[in-house]
């Protein structure tokens, strides 16, 4: 049997739904009309956990900001050689790519010393942190580690880094729909399922219909 208070909330979640990915606000009053109670829950506990994530986000470890630091220099040093390197200039260049090239392992060997200090720092960074000559990392400008809030071009797409749980509200807003719409529909399947079964058992056993 159709539940029609869910149909209607499924239908009006809908209609949120593409209003939001038209770029279009959702009212908090709306969410908590159509989510129902645990959904509207779920939402606050969401953005609650966005917020938290923001706060570590913008209040980096001291060993983070001292890396970041540390491969600024390192890069500025290796930009300066190759400017050199193109002007011709190859004895400056060649200095100076030495110099970039210590900077990058001091860098590096300077990072396992901060990873094996504290280990949850792993999450900082867009890759694995791991170091040996034959890895993937190296004293090269695009194989360094890069920290997942860097805006630079060799930051990669973490997979499942801290970065990539950051959500706005629209965002927020959508994931929580969707939840709910897939609640929603789960529950009318579940029913769907359960009204065969019991009319194949009736189908089975015709005497229980005279009970």
């Amino acid at each position: 049997m159709v539940n029609h208070e869910d149909e209607t909330r499924a239908r009006k979640l809908r209609g949120l739904l593409g209003r939001l990915k038209q770029g279009k606000n959702v009212q908090n009053r709306d969410l908590q009309t159509w989510l129902g109670a645990v959904g509207y829950k779920r939402y606050v506990a969401a953005w609650a956990a966005q917020l938290d994530l923001r706060d570590v986000l913008d209040n980096k470890p001291d060993a983070i900001v001292e890396y970041e630091a540390r491969l600024k220099r390192a890069n500025f040093t290796f930009n300066r050689a190759e400017r050199y390197s193109q002007k011709g200039n190859h004895t400056a260049a060649k200095k100076l790519f030495g110099a970039a090239d210590i900077e990058y392992e001091q860098l590096l060997e300077r990072l396992q010393e901060i990873i094996a200090a504290d280990p949850s720092l792993n999450m900082w960074f867009d890759r694995g942190t791991s170091w040996t000559w034959d890895g993937e990392n190296n004293i090269e400008p695009e194989l360094v580690p890069q920290v997942v809030t860097s805006k630079g071009q060799f930051n990669r797409t973490p997979n499942g880094g801290l970065k990539m749980g950051k959500m706005d509200k629209r965002a927020v807003k959508i994931d929580v729909i969707k939840h709910e719409l897939a609640r929603l529909e789960c529950g009318d399947l579940t029913s769907e399922l359960l009204a065969k079964r019991r009319a194949g058992i009736r189908n089975v056993h015709p005497e229980r219909d005279s009970d």
